[in-house]
């Protein structure tokens, strides 16, 4: 529902000299032009009482957009443009117009407008009227909602969030047709369409269910053919995709879900959409690629037989991680076709439980009963404890939406759960504490096509 705006960018894109010159004649297309002042926009001629609309970043993404004019003074004596050239603050001026224009000249100016100032869906209008002249234009911009993000639970239980993990809201939860217990496996966003999946029964290795949604609320059950529950899904390549014990499951639009043949080889336990391929790691560390979600064109394994637990990328870099008795991550920086395995902190019980890249950094969240839990990394190979927490606090991550990490803690003294967000892996801070007997589980959201 998104438009991809050619002067909508985080990096200001503007006209250079010589096409507002180019941008400044009127007679290709009006000979009969008869004003003494000309205005354009991306090439388009403007009238008095014209509108200019456009969709702008989703509400609270810092994404701002500019729109560039030029105006030319097309008679033979020199314009003043003296007053409020525009009617709404909410725009502001990147090239300030001018206030006096020689004759035959043209020149450029820009306004911006931020979505990040909208919380909320949002029509934002003003007026840019051309002082001392019958030129007025009237700009609509339409801010859409922010981006949900949607978290999930066994038995049904989702929380919602529609301000970037400030604040949730419970969901109804759309399994009232399937007996207890479920357990919540992966939910990923493709498309406009939300699709999760559940493990019938206390295991992951249970029969699975698949269900999707246009909204994150209201659920629909999927047609599949009973099949073990998915590990996790990715969107790519136009379809959800699915890793299934050692095998692959995939869909178009999530209404039904086909199985490729199992394959009797190693577990997969995460997969991820990369540049036209999907990379999946799992059990035996064990790292394949897919090239057309049905089947694997590449395959390795890591020199020792950890498990993979949690698989990120970077433009640059994929990473893998998990262990067992230790902290175990692998590192590829050519989309999964040759592994760099780094072990480290050794000791009874550990493993990285979960990990999350995002605004350049990453954070990884061990289980250790030696060694600090949280570790950060620029680059995904050289990493860090985190010093400021204390070192066996654990912030399960989730994901990362907007500047924000999503992790769930549990107080060990209340045994009470709770959705923690932080900017940097340092400070988190408690925004919504779940009921008793309830748990999260994983995380997606919503995506903007820029």
């Amino acid at each position: 529902m998104l438009w991809l705006l050619s002067c909508t960018s985080s990096t200001e894109k503007t006209l250079d000299s010589e096409a507002s010159t180019a941008e400044s004649y009127v007679d290709y297309e009006h000979s009969d032009w008869t004003q003494n002042i000309s205005l354009v926009h991306e090439g388009r001629l403007l009238h008095d009482r014209d509108v200019i609309f456009k969709e702008t970043a989703p509400a609270g993404i810092d994404a701002p957009i500019d729109l560039t004019f030029v105006i030319s003074n097309l008679q033979e004596s020199s314009l003043s443009f003296d007053g409020i050239w525009l009617q709404n603050d909410r725009l502001t001026w990147i090239q300030e117009p001018p206030t006096e224009l020689a004759p035959e000249t043209s020149q450029q100016f820009s306004v911006r407008f931020q979505p990040q100032s909208c919380q909320t869906e949002e029509i934002i209008e003003s007026t840019l009227q051309i002082p001392s002249q019958d030129l007025q234009i009237n700009i609509t911009l339409h801010c859409p909602p922010p981006l949900r993000t949607v978290l999930l639970g066994d038995d049904g239980y989702t929380l919602i969030s529609d301000d970037y993990g400030y604040s949730f809201f419970e969901s109804i939860n759309g399994v009232d047709n399937h007996p207890l217990p479920l357990r919540a496996q992966s939910i990923t966003w493709g498309n406009g369409v939300f699709l999760r999946s559940y493990a019938k029964g206390n295991t992951p290795d249970s029969m699975g269910l698949y269900q999707y949604s246009y909204d994150g609320r209201t659920w629909f059950d999927s047609q599949f053919a009973q099949d073990y529950a998915p590990s996790d899904c990715a969107y790519g390549l136009g379809r959800f995709v699915c890793v299934r014990t050692d095998s692959l499951s995939w869909s178009i639009d999530g209404r039904s879900i086909t199985h490729e043949p199992a394959l009797g080889d190693f577990r997969l336990e995460q997969v991820i959409f990369r540049n036209d391929s999907f990379v999946a790691v799992g059990r035996g560390a064990r790292r394949v690629v897919s090239e057309d979600a049905q089947t694997w064109s590449e395959e390795s394994f890591g020199f020792d037989p950890d498990t993979y637990h949690s698989l990120v990328q970077s433009p640059q870099t994929l990473v893998a991680a998990g262990g067992i008795n230790r902290y175990f991550i692998s590192y590829s920086t050519d989309e999964g076709q040759t592994w760099n395995d780094v072990p480290y902190g050794g000791c009874q019980g550990n493993f990285i439980q979960s990990m999350v890249y995002h605004n350049d950094l990453f954070l990884a969240q061990g289980a250790s009963s030696c060694h600090h839990n949280m570790h950060r990394s620029t680059n995904g190979i050289d990493w860090e404890p985190v010093f400021e927490l204390q070192p066996f606090d654990r912030f399960v991550l989730l994901g990362a939406i907007n500047g924000y990490f999503i992790a769930h803690s549990t107080d060990t003294q209340s045994n009470q759960t709770s959705i923690y967000r932080s900017t940097d892996g340092y400070t988190w801070t408690s925004q919504h504490t779940l009921p008793n007997n309830k748990n999260i589980r994983v995380m997606t959201n919503e995506e903007w096509n820029q």
